[in-house]
């Protein structure tokens, strides 16, 4: 098995994890599903073993038709804890603090395809006392192979690992309980995406792009 191999299997396995359903890891660009009835969104409970996404607060969080959290650029997001936690109570807090888009690259970095574009995320986690469950969950939350981009069109694709901005500041790939981390994440996304996600089935975090 080769290295990419076995890393991607180590990811789908953390997101079945955190994720209430799951769905395949197609390389391919997926057409989104058609958008659930708000009823359904409003009406879904995660059950006390799941490691769940923690919304803003409890009455009517911003979704996508595909059930992901709505994130602004600098809003906290949440994940794990027990069944009825808010976000204050989540053990696991993150932001995306900024995005850019086709930064100009380090000495030896490398530009995006024809066609793609970089997205680069700065990202802020925190960590209070957690599961080594919801700790290797978190931990593959910003890891480039759990990360979507999301076109006009209504395609879901698989992001790339980016190259144009090295690794020296990359987001770490292990988390901790009681501890603070910042990083960034580099994409190489579809030119025409207008957001980013986090997500593994209908558990996730969606961002704008923008720019």
């Amino acid at each position: 098995m080769s290295t990419r191999t076995a890393r991607a299997a180590a990811i789908a396995a953390a997101l079945l994890a955190l994720a209430s359903c799951s769905s395949g890891n197609d390389d391919s660009a997926r057409r989104a599903p058609d958008p659930t009835p708000e009823s359904a969104l409003t009406s879904t409970q995660p059950t006390p073993t799941t490691t769940t996404a923690i919304p803003t607060t409890t009455a009517g969080p911003k979704k996508t038709p595909q059930g992901w959290l709505i994130k602004d650029i600098g809003e906290m997001a949440g994940l794990g804890g027990n069944q009825g936690d808010t976000l204050e109570t989540s053990p696991i807090k993150f932001t995306v603090d900024r995005i850019e888009v086709n930064p100009r690259c380090q000495q030896y970095g490398t530009k995006a395809k024809p066609g793609n574009k970089t997205v680069v995320l700065y990202v802020t986690m925190t960590t209070g006392q957690v599961t080594e469950e919801e700790a290797f969950a978190a931990a593959m939350i910003f890891n480039p192979f759990s990360m979507k981009g999301v076109t006009p069109d209504g395609f879901i694709h698989d992001a790339q690992p980016g190259s144009c901005t090295g690794y020296e500041r990359a987001f770490p790939n292990e988390i901790a309980p009681n501890g603070k981390y910042s990083g960034i994440v580099d994409l190489e996304l579809p030119a025409t995406a207008t957001s980013v996600v986090s997500a593994e089935g209908s558990t996730g975090w969606s961002w704008p792009i923008g720019g």
